[in-house]
């Protein structure tokens, strides 16, 4: 009897959120990856330094996704053309409200698509081709932006999504019950998302490190 063994290896991808977002942050992501501790980043468009960041991250030849906004900032759609997404001085509702609308049918379908549009446009215009595709706040897994996204994602050849689903309660810390019940609402929209997104040929990491390491990185 003869034996086989396949070598499958494993890939770790280490994806540092929010580049463009501040100077700050853009150049800590930088000096992460020139130093091997960061492998992707996901890129802001909406920023006063979102311009330079895919700039740099295109010279540098970071792989990097468009991390798709509609939760803080100012849109890259005319603000009448997006009203539905917006408060009344023309920035992004706050992440509770917005999904508070999602979830009474008071936000616009349309309005959701256009700027999503908007953002994909502009990274390619910046940046390229994006890696992947994730979410400020996750929003891109919420029910009603998932199902907008999905023809986005044929439409600008995304293969590969974020899927912000892992398993809790955490092993290592310590995590209030409160928190833990709102992470778990996390995770079940997140499959629940992938499920969707699988069904159109886009794929997503078998797991998923972050949420709750949020606030408990030493």
């Amino acid at each position: 009897m003869s034996v086989y063994y396949v070598w499958v290896p494993r890939r770790l991808i280490i994806n540092a959120d929010d580049l463009g977002i501040t100077p700050q942050r853009t150049h800590g992501i930088f000096l992460c990856f020139e130093h091997g501790s960061v492998t992707s980043a996901s890129l802001l468009p909406n920023f006063s330094g979102s311009d330079t960041a895919a700039r740099h991250a295109r010279e540098k030849g970071l792989p990097t996704g468009l991390h798709l906004n509609l939760t803080e900032g100012a849109p890259l759609s005319r603000a009448e053309d997006i009203k539905s997404l917006l408060t009344p001085d023309g920035y992004f509702l706050d992440r509770g409200t917005l999904k508070r609308m999602l979830g009474e049918g008071d936000i616009e379908k349309a309005h959701i698509e256009r700027e999503l549009r908007a953002q994909f446009e502009w990274f390619l215009d910046h940046y390229g081709q994006p890696t992947h595709a994730d979410g400020h706040h996750h929003i891109h897994i919420h029910p009603v932006v998932a199902e907008v996204l999905v023809p986005l994602f044929d439409r600008y050849g995304i293969s590969y999504v974020r899927i912000p689903s892992e398993p809790l309660p955490p092993f290592g810390f310590i995590i209030d019950e409160q928190r833990i019940k709102k992470l778990q609402a996390i995770c079940a929209q997140a499959e629940a998302a992938r499920t969707l997104f699988r069904a159109h040929q886009v794929s997503s990491a078998d797991h998923f490190r972050g949420l709750a390491l949020c606030g408990n990185a030493s």
